[in-house]
């Protein structure tokens, strides 16, 4: 029966990859050892055990009454326990996909079961005024347990995205809004568009302005004096500004929030057919020096005309920083053959209000 089982499985990948046995997961992905995520596998709003299986800090617990009843099953149970999450807690993929908190962990269930039992039984002996106040605890996180279930199969609670801001938002709502889902860990696709829901419930600040008008903002060389949107300058991308002027900000000194809004807003003038210029407006922010969410508006499919100046704005929403020193970073980027202008060159950030 177990073969069947399994051979369901080994047929699947027969018919897509011609071999009995396909490795299907991420290519080069190892163990990292020792346990480098066991702190967000523990409590971590994204997929933390103890975080969406709060009851079971009682299991835990539960190996210091289950040691004095028995030792060597407290012992082989916690060698298992340990031992697995060490494991678990070393793969690069730390979340394991979609799942309501630690799917990894339900291996451990059975003999955590152990340690469980010997805490409830140890409860039941002692005085009504310690025993009561943790039976209501229990009671009210396993309720909480179910109603998180029930969250998760209506699509309240994420699968894959969640974060501290929207695990708060969403507590024991049964519905949320699309404002609440802004709270959620953003999507990998580099090209969707994102807009501010509601600016007036927003705080802006002007965090940086570049009209090129002084060559403090650009090198001589880069300036062009025969069009400008204002002033006397505008700034000219070609192979030799590969990227323009922007921002190379870390988040904490741009917001004192978890998340906040980034808008980008700039006039740009093309002596060609714009669909003919490979260029765009990039916001990107980084975690451990690499790129994270990153966002690209390209400006040759923003239906834009060639021989005036053209508006465009891109709204871009912050990512769950771990570290509020990592950077956030907007500008420019030239990657073509024909040349385009670039003037009023703005950057705010929104914060929510209070």
């Amino acid at each position: 029966m177990m073969l069947l089982v399994v051979g369901i499985q080994m047929v699947y990948w027969k018919l897509y990859s011609g071999s009995w046995l396909y490795y299907s997961y991420e290519k080069g992905e190892k163990l990292e050892w020792i346990a480098p995520y066991l702190k967000k596998v523990l409590f971590s709003y994204k997929k933390g055990w103890l975080v969406y299986t709060p009851i079971m800090i009682f299991a835990i617990i539960g190996f210091l009454p289950l040691a004095k009843k028995n030792r060597s099953v407290s012992l082989v149970a916690g060698v298992f326990f340990i031992v697995h999450l060490l494991i678990i807690s070393s793969w690069p993929t730390w979340w394991y996909g979609g799942s309501l908190g630690q799917r990894t962990m339900m291996e451990s269930y059975v003999l955590l079961a152990l340690p469980l039992g010997a805490f409830i039984q140890w409860l039941s002996k002692q005085y009504r005024i310690v025993k009561w106040p943790i039976w209501t605890g229990l009671f009210f996180l396993m309720c909480l347990n179910l109603f998180q279930t029930w969250q998760y199969m209506h699509f309240i609670l994420d699968p894959s995205r969640m974060t501290k801001g929207y695990y708060w938002t969403a507590f024991g709502k049964t519905r949320v809004t699309d404002i609440d889902r802004y709270f959620l860990e953003p999507t990998t696709d580099i090209h969707e568009t994102e807009f501010i829901p509601n600016p007036e419930s927003y705080h802006s600040k002007l965090i940086a302005s570049y009209n090129f008008e002084t060559t403090d903002q650009s090198s001589p060389e880069n300036l062009c004096s025969d069009t400008a949107k204002t002033g006397k300058y505008s700034l000219r991308m070609s192979k030799k500004m590969e990227f323009s002027p922007g921002i190379k900000v870390p988040y904490k000194d741009l917001a004192k929030k978890d998340f906040a809004w980034i808008r980008a807003t700039a006039w740009v003038y093309f002596n060609c057919k714009p669909e003919d210029v490979a260029s765009g407006l990039v916001i990107t922010s980084y975690k451990d020096n690499d790129a994270y969410k990153y966002r690209i508006l390209e400006l040759g499919k923003q239906n834009l005309t060639a021989g005036i100046w053209n508006k465009v704005t891109m709204d871009y929403f912050t990512p769950l920083f771990d570290d509020k020193s990592e950077l956030v970073k907007c500008y420019f980027w030239y990657r073509g053959d024909k040349e385009f202008l670039v003037d009023d060159f703005e950057i705010w950030v929104f914060e929510l209000k209070e």
